[in-house]
């Protein structure tokens, strides 16, 4: 067997920024409304890969009379904004000693185009699994992504660890046999990473 895994998830897990976040704050509260709450089922076809940015881009500009252009560009320029919680490159780069080190996210077409090649997250994990690029969400079908990723990269999931910020993915992943830590924020993922390696040290 390889090296473990640490499954890492993205939103709220080890950054918070947010799709059209320049936005004003009214503003925002109707595109998270408008895509969200009232057309969840399009948001859900967003990031299993059936919708592209640029479709739900332009029914967000008819859904709230928005000029497309400007939000479009609005949208990229924020893309190419997120950040990560400070300290999260430097406890993943130490993790990666004992671990390999797998994103795993329910996200966009956009994520992959705008937001990993701006902050280089492709140099900071090992791996990056998106549910639009396979078509399906991570926790569908019982935890695939997880179970898919560990026979690629022939780890025993009983060694894996999972650390996300929603209860679901930690119920999925600890019904497969891995370890889990659900962070409430990505101040205390950066402890949870520092923990996992001075205990994986420790072994």
């Amino acid at each position: 067997m390889s090296r473990p895994i640490l499954f890492v998830d993205f939103d709220g897990t080890i950054c918070t920024d947010r799709y059209w976040h320049s936005l004003s704050g009214e503003e925002q509260v109707r595109l998270q409304q408008a895509l969200f709450v009232d057309n969840k089922p399009l948001a859900h076809a967003w990031m299993r890969g059936e919708k592209t940015s640029e479709e739900i881009n332009q029914f967000l500009a008819d859904t709230c009379s928005l000029d497309y252009g400007e939000l479009w560009n609005t949208f990229v320029t924020d893309c190419k904004s997120f950040a990560l919680e400070n300290g999260v490159y430097g406890a993943i780069g130490e993790v990666r000693t004992r671990y390999r080190t797998v994103l795993v996210t329910d996200n966009m077409d956009c994520f992959g185009r705008f937001i990993v090649p701006s902050i280089k997250l492709d140099k900071v994990f090992d791996h990056i699994w998106n549910s639009s690029d396979h078509g399906f969400l991570k926790n569908d079908y019982d935890g695939r992504a997880y179970t898919e990723a560990c026979h690629e990269l022939g780890a025993d999931i009983s060694e894996c660890v999972l650390i996300d910020d929603r209860e679901h993915s930690i119920d999925t992943f600890a019904q497969l046999g891995g370890q889990t830590y659900l962070t409430g924020s990505p101040k205390d993922t950066v402890l949870y990473l520092n923990h996992i390696l001075n205990r994986s040290e420790a072994l």
